[in-house]
């Protein structure tokens, strides 16, 4: 559902109190999708292959946990909590 604010910008609704998990928030696309979930007041996890340097992350208030998501367990330890999952990754 998409609701527009006064100033034209899109707002999907409140989000506060909900934890959300990003596989593959460190990417382009899922950059964005954290940025989104933040703005709307959600608690992120971001799932990452590595834990390394994030730059798109840079700045934000977000949990990195590692973990491949060909790896069941490691999505089922980063799932663990979460109200939401975003799946923003693919294998290579």
């Amino acid at each position: 559902m998409r609701f527009d604010d006064a100033n034209g910008r899109a707002d999907a609704g409140s989000l506060a109190g909900l934890r959300a998990l990003v596989l593959g928030g460190t990417g382009l696309i899922g950059s964005h999708v954290v940025a989104s979930l933040l703005r709307r007041g959600a608690a992120v996890r971001v799932m990452s292959r590595s834990a390394g340097d994030a730059p798109a992350l840079r700045g934000l208030s977000v949990e990195i946990v590692t973990g491949r998501i060909e790896e069941i367990d490691s999505v089922r330890r980063a799932l663990d909590g979460m109200d939401l999952l975003f799946h923003c990754a693919a294998p290579y």
